[in-house]
Formats: C-alpha cells, structure tokens, sequence
C-alpha cells in the first residue's frame, strides 16, 4: 500500500508541475504575480512589439535623443553620434512594453513634464510623458490624452534619471561594423598595416610580409572585445590636454559589412592619465568623446609588426611539394623528387639533374618541416643579407609549376640561420637547427 500511495503523490505532484508550468506565461499567471490594481499602461490592443522597435526618441528638457536600429545594431544620432549598447536599448523597450500602473490620479496633481518618450516601429509608435517625482518618491507617467498614472517601473529612471553616458556601447570596433579588412597603424615612428587578401593577409610597411594567421585571429578577436574602460569628457574645449590634439598612436580599421558596405573608424590614443598608471586618454576620431584606455586594451590593439609575420621560412604546404631544388652558395646544385611515398635525389650539372637515386626520405621530409613548418622564436624587419646566404631552395608543384623560393643565410658571428621569402623578414633559428644544405649531406652519388 505505502508504494502505491507513493506512485498516487507523485502522479499527482508532476501533474500539478505540468499544470504550472503550462501557465506560467499566461496573462493570467502574470497578472496574478501583480500587487492588487495594477494594470498595464499598454494594453493587449496597443502592446509595444519590442522586437519591432527601431526607433527611440526621448526629450529632456531642451536636449532631445535620437536613437536609431540598424540589424541588431544600435546607434544615437543626436545630439551626438555614438553607439549604444543594444542591451540599453532593448531595455528602454521592453520596461515600457511591461509598464504597468498601480492606479490613476487626478491630472491637477501632477508635476510637469520631465521627459517624454517616443518608440516607433515603422509608421506606428508609442508615446510616454514623465512628470517629475513626488516628495514621496512617486513616479508619474502619461500617454497623451490620458490620465496621469502612478507607476513602479525601472522604465522611469532610465528615461528620467539615468546619465545618458550610461546607455553608450564602451566596444570600439564591434562587430556590427563588418568584417575587418585591413588595419592601419600609425606612430611617431612611422606606420604599417594589416591588410586582407582573400582568406589570407599581409603585413605592409618595412616589410612586404605573410602575416601569421594565428596572431591575426588572436588580434581580432582582441579588436572585436577591445572596449573604453569609461567615457571622462564630452566635447573638451582643448584636446591638447589630453594629449590627443597630436596623438601618440592611431590605429585605422576599415571594414566591410555582408551588403559590402565600407565602414572606418580610428581610434586615437593621447597622453597617460597620471603618475602610477599606464592606462592613457583616448577617443574615437568621429566622436566628440575622451574616454579611459586601459593598458591591457593598449597591448592588445597595438602590436609590434614583428609580431604579425609568419614565422616559417615558406608559406607552402609540404603536402603540395613534389621537386625540391638546392642551390648552395658553395658545391653542386642538387634536386629532391617525391615518387610516391619515397624520395630520389640527383645532382645538376649544367642545368641537368644527373642519374636520380633513392634517398633517406626522413632527409627531405625534415628540410620541408623546416622550411614550411618550424616556427621562428625571432624575427628581424630589414634588408636581406646577401653576403651570408648560404643557399636558395625552390620548391615545384605537382604540375611542375614554380611554388616558393627560400632563401637561406647564416651569421658567422652567431651561427643562427636566418631564412627570408621575398619579403624583407629574416626567420631567425638558433645555431642548434641541424640544417642539410649540401648534396653530400642528402647521399648524392
């Protein structure tokens, strides 16, 4: 009997669950949840979508706010332009939609105007007028026409009270602006840039360079989180006080959004914000604000261009190479040929490779990882140097067709190798990289 009275309960327990949960969205659950009185300022006839809204208007006293939707994008258009977090935004739609009255009052009771609150969706829209607070620490709201009404809504402080500094998006490239397409950097000491071509990018300045993919994503991810740590200033008189009449540093992205609409922006950074802090004044060059940079932000958004190149010697994958041909600065040029899953080595006299042999595969497997796939813990921006090279290496495809050419050099001073792709940026390795460069070494006959 007890297990049956058991399974009994808790039949009836998970039917009154199912029962609950069932209503607990119902307009009936809701107005349940409601002190006594209550009623919504916008009805079922008249309800705010607010997922519709793309447009908000508030006015406070002689300065009105425009804000604008765009997608899933918010941004201010007056009185200055600006973007506005969408969470803020959203918020001022959805405490009106669930505004809800305690009760009515007499209209000769109420306090003037302090704001007034326009939402649109398309041709339709929704209009709120705040009256100033009681002594009692009442809120009033009215529609136009109607009576003036008591409320308890969080709706009141953020269109009344709330500093309209609060309701700006700190993020300085958000992903609203589109996909990135190419980074500028600008500093005393000259400038550089990132630049996309297809899927891939490079690194333009000193240098014309591959960039290294990883860092790139690591640096846009960065972009993409990079935020203000707070707005200080609006419109200062002097930007010189901030240093930012003569930025110490710029930094220029221009993106491209799914309909390939072209966005810029420019961040600019000033002068550090006082002793015992690394934190500086910085602002978007088309707003009229100065806000804090945080020292982290700095690093992530301002990179060394050492730091953006690839660090292989090639940019090929070795998967793709079937001929490889050495030419040592010193002793006869050889070539390296993949026949299937064994390799075959030749000399080359006179621009003719001689009797091919098999060779010890692991011999050009190690040179392609070392040329295509070690990574370089240094990297040095400048002039080739010739006078150490110490052999090229071309690579061919599968249809015989050029791939890449390295070129290889060696400090006599140190011993570290420095491999180099066309591109003005030497690959450093240490003296230690067990490097073959000779027919010899591979077992040429």
């Amino acid at each position: 009997m007890r297990g049956v009275r058991t399974i009994v309960a808790l039949a009836i327990a998970a039917a009154l669950g199912a029962g609950w949960w069932a209503l607990r969205d119902s307009p009936a659950a809701t107005s349940s949840l409601r002190a006594p009185g209550d009623r919504p300022v916008f009805g079922e006839k008249d309800a705010i979508p607010v997922d519709e809204i793309d447009a908000i208007t508030l006015r406070r006293g002689d300065v009105t706010y425009e804000l604008r939707r765009t997608g899933t994008a918010w941004r201010q258009t007056a009185p200055v332009a600006c973007d506005i977090d969408p969470y803020s935004a959203r918020q001022f739609v959805a405490d009106a939609a669930s505004l809800l009255a305690e009760r009515a009052i007499d209209s000769t009771s109420a306090s003037p105007a302090a704001a007034d609150l326009v939402l649109r969706a398309g041709p339709r829209e929704w209009r709120l007028e705040f009256g100033k607070r009681s002594v009692a620490g009442r809120a009033f709201v009215r529609r136009p026409g109607g009576p003036i009404l008591v409320v308890r809504s969080p709706l009141y402080e953020r269109a009344v009270e709330m500093d309209p500094r609060e309701w700006r998006s700190r993020f300085l490239f958000p992903e609203s602006l589109g996909r990135p397409t190419r980074l500028v950097w600008q500093d005393r000491t000259g400038s550089f840039e990132l630049a996309r071509d297809g899927e891939r990018w490079t690194v333009r300045g000193k240098s014309l360079a591959r960039a290294d993919q990883p860092r790139v994503e690591e640096l846009l991810s960065g972009l993409a989180r990079a935020r203000s740590d707070g707005f200080l200033v609006d419109s200062p008189a002097d930007l010189a006080t901030f240093g930012l009449a003569e930025p110490i540093a710029r930094l220029t992205v221009e993106a491209s959004d799914a309909g390939g609409v072209a966005t810029t922006r420019t961040l600019e950074i000033g002068a550090p914000l006082g002793i015992g802090t690394n934190d500086r004044y910085a602002r978007l060059a088309d707003t009229p604000f100065v806000f804090r940079l945080g020292a982290g932000t700095q690093t992530a958004l301002l990179p060394r261009p050492g730091t953006l190149i690839e660090p292989t010697g090639s940019g090929r994958r070795p998967a793709d190479v079937k001929r490889i041909e050495v030419r040592p600065a010193k002793g006869d040029r050889f070539e390296l040929v993949r026949e299937l899953d064994r390799w075959t080595i030749s000399r080359v006299k006179d621009g003719m490779p001689g009797p091919a042999v098999p060779c010890n595969s692991a011999l050009p497997e190690r040179l392609l990882k070392q040329l295509c796939l070690d990574r370089a813990p240094e990297i040095a921006v400048g002039p080739y140097p010739a006078e150490m090279e110490q052999a090229q290496v071309l690579f061919f495809g599968f249809d015989e067709k050029p791939l890449d050419v390295v070129r290889i050099a060696k400090d006599t001073k140190t011993g570290k190798w420095g491999l180099e792709n066309g591109d003005s940026a030497l690959r450093v390795f240490p003296a230690s990289t067990p490097l073959a460069l000779t027919a010899d070494e591979f077992g040429a006959p």
